[in-house]
């Protein structure tokens, strides 16, 4: 059973603009604001807070998906999490990590610059 606080973990990221963006075979549309509602961080986000919450956001879905090996309904929402669905979460974070590389690392040299 996933807990409250995964489950709307969870919910968010699958109504977040990127997700919809990449399930819509739209990917080219993608913004770095999009990828920071999906990291559930803003542009203004401090360098080291946003290293921790990317670290959070991948354990939790690395988590999910070597929990959950069958679809699972969600107790609060009523919808259903399928293993697909966990997958394509995981497969959004690094296609987001890796197309905005560039800002990522710019967040990091900010980080060590201070």
């Amino acid at each position: 059973m996933i807990e409250p606080e995964l489950e709307r973990f969870v919910l968010d990221l699958l109504d977040c603009t990127a997700v919809q963006k990449i399930e819509g075979n739209r990917p080219a549309e993608l913004t770095f604001a999009d990828a920071c509602r999906f990291w559930g961080v803003n542009e203004n986000t401090k360098p080291d807070q946003f290293a921790e919450r990317l670290s959070w956001v991948i354990k939790n879905l690395t988590e999910l998906n070597r929990v959950h090996t069958a679809t699972t309904a969600l107790p609060i929402s009523g919808r259903v999490l399928s293993v697909d669905q966990i997958r394509m979460l995981l497969s959004t974070f690094f296609h987001l990590e890796k197309r905005f590389e560039r800002h990522l690392n710019l967040l990091r040299g900010r980080e060590g610059n201070r």
